[in-house]
């Protein structure tokens, strides 16, 4: 992954944090916002949006392990 790609560093951090996998997931979401600063507030959303959706799926008890 290019260090220089913000966005692709905000998705791939979606993924990990869709994986449980949270302190990988903060190092792509702080080395997109290192990038790209003006990227904080739609990438909040995205990470807001993206943690509703995994507790829906928990809920419905269809998170994958």
């Amino acid at each position: 992954l290019s260090p220089q790609l913000a966005d692709a560093h905000a998705l791939r951090g979606l993924v990990r944090l869709r994986q449980n996998r949270a302190q990988e997931a903060q190092e792509d979401f702080n080395q997109c916002l290192k990038l790209n600063p003006v990227a904080r507030q739609s990438l909040e959303r995205m990470i807001e949006e993206t943690k509703q959706r995994i507790e829906q799926e928990v809920r419905r008890g269809s998170f994958p392990d």
